[in-house]
């Protein structure tokens, strides 16, 4: 495990300094949630985890407030992982109106009964790891979810006198989306081109697809769009804009090469595991995801590189 006890800032940037009309309503550790004052209307970017509902859901109520609005009209998700959108079922308990946006598959996952248990686990993990006392004694729920608009890539959304366009970024999962504000060229990434955590530290989640999450990186650099909010790190310099992409291109190949190269030589599942762990486990991280879910996405992320690029033979 690498001793990073925080995220290495940029030299005089501020990552929480967000874009006119952006506000941080973010609870807890682990997850991030955005409002998006569309002028006339308000958009929730992800919402984070279950535990830290009660204090999102104060956050949003307080911006709203200064805003002069008194309810959010759409939820964007960016993915259907429990430290994205574990808080949904409070949003849609305490604003049902509220019209969801996602990728078709994240309407299927909200319909598995496998998934809610997973996000349940996992979410009741969190809540231990970092949960105040209050926080301990709440009941997890996993339901009321639902998307109410499955959209196509590429689609564009009349949100107040925003424009929003959803883009379709496969490869951390089958339902990773960033969403493209417009005219403002804002973009917030999915974590499918990796997390930021500085100048030149990135850390990958190719749970998967590798090939495509390499493809998603190049359609996002593509896009150029002007100001680039990363999954789980906040605003990305601009001037740090195609670098961010291409260290998430050069991390994925370093990864890949490091665990096939292991598993090609003969090593045992558990001895690519603390490769891994070594590459890309922190004290930081500690801070922010239960050991049990990097695990998780750990065994998915090995055994999809393996499988894609190692030698074909019994190990």
């Amino acid at each position: 495990m690498q001793n990073l006890d925080h995220y290495e800032e940029f030299k005089d940037y501020d990552r929480f300094s967000m874009p006119d009309g952006i506000a941080r309503v973010t609870a807890g550790s682990g997850g991030e949630a955005y409002l998006i004052d569309c002028k006339g209307k308000v958009a929730l970017y992800d919402c984070g985890m279950a535990y830290c509902h009660d204090e999102l859901l104060k956050n949003i109520k307080e911006k709203l407030s200064e805003w002069g609005y008194d309810k959010p009209d759409y939820a964007l998700l960016s993915h259907t992982h429990y430290d994205h959108i574990g808080a949904l079922p409070y949003i849609i308990e305490t604003y049902p109106d509220i019209i969801v946006v996602a990728a078709p598959k994240a309407k299927k996952v909200f319909l598995s009964d496998g998934a809610k248990r997973t996000m349940k686990r996992l979410g009741e993990a969190a809540r231990e790891d970092y949960g105040n006392k209050y926080q301990k004694s709440q009941e997890i729920l996993v339901s009321p979810l639902r998307v109410d608009i499955a959209a196509s890539d590429m689609q564009d959304i009349k949100i107040g006198k925003k424009t929003v366009r959803v883009v379709f970024t496969p490869g951390h999962t089958d339902c990773s989306v960033c969403y493209l504000i417009l005219p403002d060229s804002i973009m917030f990434l999915s974590e499918t081109t990796g997390v930021l955590r500085g100048p030149e530290y990135l850390t990958t989640a190719i749970l998967k697809d590798y090939n495509q999450s390499i493809e998603s990186a190049y359609k996002c650099k593509k896009i150029g769009a002007k100001t680039l909010i990363g999954s789980h790190f906040g605003t990305i310099p601009e001037y740090y804009n195609d670098r961010y992409y291409d260290l998430f291109l050069e991390t994925a190949e370093k990864e890949k090469e490091a665990i096939v190269s292991l598993y090609n030589k003969g090593a045992s599942f558990d001895e690519l595991l603390e490769c891994y762990k070594d590459m890309n486990w922190t004290v930081a991280r500690s801070k922010v995801q239960p050991y049990e879910a990097f695990l998780e996405n750990a065994n998915y992320i090995i055994k999809h590189l393996v499988d894609k690029f190692g030698d074909k033979k019994e190990n």
